[in-house]
């Protein structure tokens, strides 16, 4: 066999295998029964890791559990503050809680996508196994699919920036209490 003949035959022999493997790599087509089951597999991951995909609250919500807060705060305390201060606590406040609110949903939105794609390489079979199994971490599907899997690193990230903006909010606040030295009449300041 020559090497002219030996290139007809190896030629579309090496496409047919680099095509096979580009498409197992991409996954299986979408369909709305796939959809529901992986969709399935996520949000019992989730449920396992104790994460809730609450809905957000609305503004209004918000500034009323920060408004009622404020005025528990208000009577606690017993000295009086200007109105000014007590302005900014509630703006620095609900700034807080939206950035934590909104950092949370990105992260539970952004591991659910990792997760799919993870899972679209997944047969339907794999994903009912992974559906109805006792524990589906020990399970020989998840092992195959969800190779490296990083829920762990999710839950750290998901604990970690709440944590830097916990630091901000404490920094703006010790300093918004000490332009009003709040500190030399209440003992329970920010310091």
């Amino acid at each position: 066999m020559n090497l002219r003949t030996l290139n007809y035959l190896l030629i579309p022999l090496v496409t047919l295998l680099v095509g096979l493997f580009g498409c197992s790599s991409r996954g299986l087509p979408e369909t709305p029964e796939r959809a529901k089951l992986t969709d399935a597999v996520v949000h019992r991951l989730l449920s396992d890791a104790n994460i809730s995909e609450s809905k957000p609250k609305s503004e209004l919500e918000t500034r009323e559990g920060i408004q009622a807060a404020i005025q528990e705060r208000r009577s606690d305390i017993g000295v009086s503050l200007p109105d000014a201060y007590w302005s900014q606590v509630e703006e620095l406040t609900y700034r807080y809680s939206r950035e934590t609110q909104s950092f949370q949903q990105y992260a539970i939105s952004d591991y659910k996508r990792r997760v799919k794609a993870k899972l679209a390489r997944a047969s339907d079979e794999q994903l009912d196994v992974l559906i109805h199994s006792e524990n589906m971490k020990d399970t020989v599907e998840f092992k195959q699919l969800i190779k490296n899997f990083d829920r762990d690193m999710f839950v750290l990230n998901l604990s970690m920036t709440p944590h830097t903006a916990r630091s901000r909010y404490a920094e703006q606040m010790r300093e918004l209490d000490r332009k009003y030295d709040v500190c030399s009449k209440v003992s329970t300041c920010w310091k």
